[in-house]
């Protein structure tokens, strides 16, 4: 090899060369965080566990900005999969907020026994904005992640 060679890395003369490198140093993929930004994913989720329902502020706010103070929680297909809905309604529960919670919760067993029953299972539904409420998509189990820790 010429002294010319040399001083070039052997990537660049194969890349001169037209011959396909992959370099296994490369960082791809990059996402910045923004400032004062936390990662609280389920805060932005509807909830279903064993006490009811758990609403996202942002879900509650639009059903309280349709001139009712009552959601309707229901249930559906959607895809393949069971979704729960919900809706501004003047025969549905009242949303309480419990005290240190950034969530409005649909308090109630006989909602979630009733939704259990229609096929929706307790854990976490992104809420997707629908004509006349919100729509919430299966996300997770609760506790998944704990779950697939290794606790050896």
């Amino acid at each position: 090899m010429t002294e010319e060679h040399e001083r070039e890395s052997v990537g660049k003369i194969l890349h001169d060369l037209g011959v396909g490198v992959e370099s296994k140093n490369e960082l791809t993929d990059v996402q910045w965080c923004g400032k004062g930004t936390q990662a609280r994913l389920e805060t932005n989720l509807i909830t279903v566990g064993r006490g009811g329902v758990s609403i996202p502020q942002r879900v509650a706010d639009d059903l309280a900005g349709q001139g009712v103070d009552r959601v309707a929680a229901g249930s559906g297909d959607y895809g393949g999969q069971k979704v729960i809905l919900l809706k501004a309604d003047k025969y549905g529960y009242r949303p309480a907020r419990r005290k240190g919670c950034r969530k409005v919760t649909l308090v109630g067993k006989i909602v979630v026994r009733q939704l259990e029953e229609a096929g929706v299972r307790e854990g976490y539904y992104k809420p997707h904005k629908i004509k006349g409420g919100w729509m919430g998509v299966w996300h997770s189990a609760r506790g998944e992640a704990k779950a697939k820790r290794n606790t050896d």
